[in-house]
């Protein structure tokens, strides 16, 4: 993720079609437009989207709200997270 010239690696925690809650070793504040890049699978580009931080969670994680999320993108992160979803219990 990036802000400004400030950037953050991290983990995402958990994905959806309109955003991710990120680990990360220090949370930006809520309200900071980012840049967030996504390796969805290994080996393969990374998934980029304007987006928000919606909230924190303590010091380490926050909850990110994609913004101006492309068609593009959008299919690469359904097509992601459907065979996920169908092997849910």
């Amino acid at each position: 993720m990036e802000a400004g010239n400030d950037r953050l690696e991290g983990t995402t925690l958990d994905l959806s079609l309109g955003g991710a809650l990120v680990q990360s070793p220090r949370a930006f504040p809520s309200g900071t437009l980012v840049t967030i890049s996504l390796e969805l699978e290994a080996g393969t580009s990374l998934m980029s989207s304007g987006a928000r931080v919606i909230r924190t969670i303590g010091t380490d994680c926050m909850g990110i709200q994609f913004k101006n999320l492309g068609p593009k993108e959008s299919v690469r992160l359904q097509e992601f997270l459907l065979p996920l979803i169908l092997a849910a219990p």
